[in-house]
């Protein structure tokens, strides 16, 4: 559970006596009105920042609602992933889940609206030589800032779908990566240490939930294999 506190506000007034000398000029409405703008610029500033804080605060506390209320799907999954692409302003989002051997990261989901049709859903990527699979392999978060650092098929698909920045980021649960988190832009990104605390946490959210829907999966399979055995002994 998310609690927040907010601590008492403390103000100050003073006062401030402004004194013009005789032979000195008054200042222009033109002056006095930049000025009132730049002094405003932190103000309007420190408001984005509040608007930003609050859209993102409400993404995790509705993504914790919606992922302990539900059992995990696709469908949940790609409806989480619309949810951080609108939130972060970028242009795709995908979950990436291993998948046998050859060790693989398969495409659960990939939220790419305005995508050229490089990737998509139930792609695989290998997990030797890809960001994708370094982000797995070491459990930490990776950010590309730039396609040309890329290499190999991350390289190739990034530079067909106009990709220039991502961020990639491993889905954790019980000192266990169970997957991948990436998302991608086309245009270059300001990314701070606090876009990638946040992104964690959501994907600290995922990783939590899609944890649960595979112990779930692996209950109802023993189920199953418990039932067969009992039909086969009440045969006998």
């Amino acid at each position: 559970m998310l609690s927040i506190h907010i601590g008492p506000q403390s103000s100050e007034s003073q006062r401030v006596r402004i004194c013009i000398a005789p032979h000195q000029e008054r200042p222009s409405v033109r002056d006095s009105v930049a000025n009132s703008d730049n002094s405003a610029k932190p103000y309007a500033q420190s408001g984005g920042d509040l608007r930003r804080e609050g859209e993102r605060l409400k993404l995790l506390l509705d993504m914790t609602n919606t992922l302990v209320s539900n059992l995990v799907t696709r469908d949940l999954l790609r409806a989480i992933s619309a949810s951080i692409r609108q939130c972060m302003h970028c242009d795709s989002v995908s979950v990436w889940l291993p998948k046998g051997e050859p060790r693989q990261l398969r495409s659960v989901t990939m939220e790419f609206p305005e995508s050229r049709g490089f990737v998509k859903e139930d792609l695989l990527q290998p997990v030797e030589g890809s960001v994708l699979g370094k982000t797995f392999e070491t459990g930490k978060p990776i950010v590309v800032r730039t396609a040309t650092e890329l290499s190999g098929s991350d390289y190739d698909r990034a530079l067909a779908e106009g990709i220039e920045f991502c961020c990639c980021l491993p889905l954790i649960s019980r000192n266990q990566t169970l997957g991948v988190l990436a998302l991608g832009w086309r245009d270059q990104n300001a990314f701070s240490s606090e876009d990638i605390e946040f992104l964690m946490r959501a994907a600290g959210q995922v990783a939590m939930a899609i944890e649960s829907a595979l112990a779930y999966l692996e209950i109802a399979e023993l189920k199953d294999r418990l039932r067969d055995l009992c039909d086969g002994v009440n045969q006998l």
